[in-house]
């Protein structure tokens, strides 16, 4: 297939690139040109900046592709600017849980885009959760005649992740120094990016379309993750208050329901398959 990934050279995008060549397809990534990338003359490449609306549809007006990938939707008019000038088969938006309002075993249709009314337009002044909320909207209400896929994720991690959330733990832990962490006890859904990538090819290649959970089977709580590394390195979590406030706050306790993903066929690991394994590397700073 003759593929279009926006976001082609992030945490996500790269993996995602890079399964897609690995099954046989034609793959276009959409970059400014300022991130070095090692995928040299395997893909094409189309000079664009993603926030200008003008740059985007200058880059893609009259284009034509099986599947485009959008890994930088992140409210409405992103959407907009991309299907409003190219043609594809199908539009696939790495959406994310955050969607949902926090809670055990969430279904699709917990968050029904097609009936939301974004409270803002555009990307300014909109938290994350909101913009995705827009973007899926949009999707389903301006879009509903085109095919469309809205890939709901959990907080993805991985090695090479230039957030460094994951880092954050390890490094105050060993530096024993005070983390505020307002949700230690919350179990909450995560995915490895590589399975995230695996997913997104999987769902293109057998035409999934609507919305689709994507999550490592199985939840992980902080004070589990915290734990894991004290044994690991004799050192015990300094929590406090006016610590440093520590990146994943503000996540409440949620699980994701995962039949829809598995009734298509994907199979998804299970968390601690993956987990405690990234936090060895995270505490050897790799």
């Amino acid at each position: 297939m003759n593929i279009l990934v926006l976001g082609g050279t992030g945490f996500l995008g790269t993996r995602l690139v890079n399964a897609l060549l690995e099954n046989g397809h034609r793959v276009s990534i959409a970059v400014r040109g300022t991130t070095r990338d090692a995928l040299g003359n395997r893909v094409r490449r189309i000079r664009t900046d993603r926030t200008d609306q003008r740059s985007m549809a200058a880059a893609l007006r009259g284009t034509s592709y099986d599947v485009v990938y959008d890994n930088l939707a992140y409210g409405a008019r992103d959407v907009s600017t991309v299907l409003d000038a190219v043609s594809c088969g199908l539009y696939v938006m790495a959406s994310s849980a955050a969607v949902y309002t926090p809670g055990p075993g969430l279904r699709e249709e917990d968050f029904r885009a097609e009936m939301y009314s974004p409270s803002r337009p555009g990307r300014k002044n909109t938290s994350y959760a909101e913009g995705k909320r827009a973007a899926e909207s949009v999707l389903a209400r301006e879009y509903a005649s085109r095919k469309t896929l809205a890939v709901r994720f959990p907080v993805i991690m991985g090695p090479e992740d230039n957030t460094r959330r994951l880092p954050f733990y390890a490094e105050h832990l060993l530096a024993e120094r005070p983390m505020m962490i307002d949700n230690p006890d919350s179990r909450i859904s995560f995915i490895h990016v590589e399975e995230a990538a695996r997913l997104l090819a999987f769902a293109a290649e057998n035409r999934v379309k609507g919305t689709l959970n994507a999550a490592s089977e199985g939840t992980v709580s902080l004070r589990e993750m915290l734990a894991y590394m004290e044994t690991r390195t004799g050192k015990t979590p300094v929590l406090h208050e006016k610590g440093d406030a520590a990146p994943y706050n503000g996540i409440g306790a949620y699980s994701l329901c995962l039949d829809r993903a598995e009734k298509s066929g994907f199979r998804f690991s299970h968390v601690r398959d993956w987990m405690f394994g990234l936090l060895d590397s995270a505490l050897s700073g790799e």
